[in-house]
This record gives C-alpha cells, sequence and structure tokens, in this order.
C-alpha cells in the first residue's frame, strides 16, 4: 500500500474530458441566462409591489375579500418575503454558471468545486420549498377544519 500523497491525488483528481466541456459551456451560459431573467423577474416584482403601494390589496379589502383585521401593509412584507426564495435561487443558479465559465475556461478545480456547491444549495432550497408546500397542502384541510 503507497502512502505516496502525489498518488493518492492522482486517485481522487476529477478530469474533465474534451467531449463534455461544450455541454458544461452550456449549461454555464443557461444558468447565467435564467440566474439573470430570475432576478430581473423577482425585482420587478417586488417593485411593483411597492410602488404599487398596497392598492390591490387596499381594493380586496374595500371589496371584503380580506379577512377583517388584515393589515394591507403587512400583506406586502409577507409578499416581499415570499419572493426573496426566488430571488436568492436565482442569485445562486447565476453565481453557478459564472464559476463553472471560470473553471472550464481556467481550468480550476477550486472554481468547480464552489460551482457545484453553489447548485447543491440552490436544489437544497428548491428541495426545502417543496417539503413546506406538501406539508402546507397536507395539513391545510386538517388545520382549516380545527380553525373553525
Amino acid at each position: 500500500m503507497e502512502n505516496n500523497p502525489e498518488t493518492q491525488q492522482e486517485k481522487t483528481q476529477l478530469i474533465i474530458e474534451e467531449n463534455l466541456k461544450p455541454h458544461l459551456y452550456e449549461i454555464s451560459r443557461w444558468a447565467r441566462f435564467l440566474g439573470w431573467a430570475g432576478m430581473f423577474v423577482c425585482i420587478m416584482v417586488i417593485l411593483s409591489i411597492f410602488i404599487s403601494g398596497g392598492q390591490i390589496f387596499k381594493e380586496m379589502n374595500k371589496m371584503g375579500n380580506l379577512p377583517t383585521g388584515v393589515n394591507t401593509n403587512s400583506l406586502l412584507i409577507v409578499f416581499a418575503v415570499f419572493l426573496m426564495a426566488p430571488l436568492y435561487l436565482s442569485f445562486l443558479l447565476s453565481r453557478f454558471g459564472k464559476r463553472l465559465k471560470v473553471a472550464l475556461d481556467f481550468d480550476r478545480q477550486d472554481y468547480l468545486n464552489h460551482s457545484f456547491l453553489n447548485l447543491k444549495i440552490a436544489l437544497r432550497t428548491i428541495g426545502i420549498i417543496a417539503v413546506l408546500y406538501l406539508a402546507a397542502v397536507l395539513l391545510g384541510p386538517l388545520l382549516g377544519g380545527l380553525i373553525k
């Protein structure tokens, strides 16, 4: 058994074949595009919510579509907070694409590691959101009957 660090490094080194690089470049381009597009849409929606000044919620309150005692300003804050999750995911996707491109252009293993770390965090966040959504869908009818 050899404990030579150089041979151990050769065994654990990841080699990206040349026929795989075009696919990774395309993934990088799409990730950056989708990240920037997602950030743009989220920022536009957040700005439109605050620019409208909650007029939509005030009109809904006048028509009686909101429960009594609901503050329209608190609804603005809740919507803005809910939009932070897709904004954060778009940011992570953009960083994944950017770091993947740098890693491929300059053969930088550290950038490749960081790019896939960003992808892992984004996918974990999507998983958490999915679990919370499923819990709300499954527990909503049960708790809705108890609140009456």
